[in-house]
């Protein structure tokens, strides 16, 4: 899941889930070349992270990893 609502973090941890995955923006920017490019890179480089069941956020400074359930 692709969201730029911070609700659907909070629900995740809440109620301990292990899926879905979540791509969580919280980024400045809105243009869609630089969105798309950020998205697409994170991508790649945690497949395995949302395989298995994780929060990743995209923010301007990058991404940070969170595996499912969040403690």
């Amino acid at each position: 899941m692709l969201s730029h609502d911070q609700d659907f973090t909070a629900i995740l941890a809440v109620t301990r889930s292990t899926k879905p995955s979540l791509v969580n923006l919280r980024v400045s920017y809105v243009g869609a070349e630089r969105l798309a490019g950020a998205v697409t890179s994170v991508l790649l480089a945690v497949e395995d992270d949302l395989v298995a069941g994780a929060i990743v956020t995209i923010d301007d400074r990058g991404a940070r990893v969170r595996r499912l359930p969040v403690a």
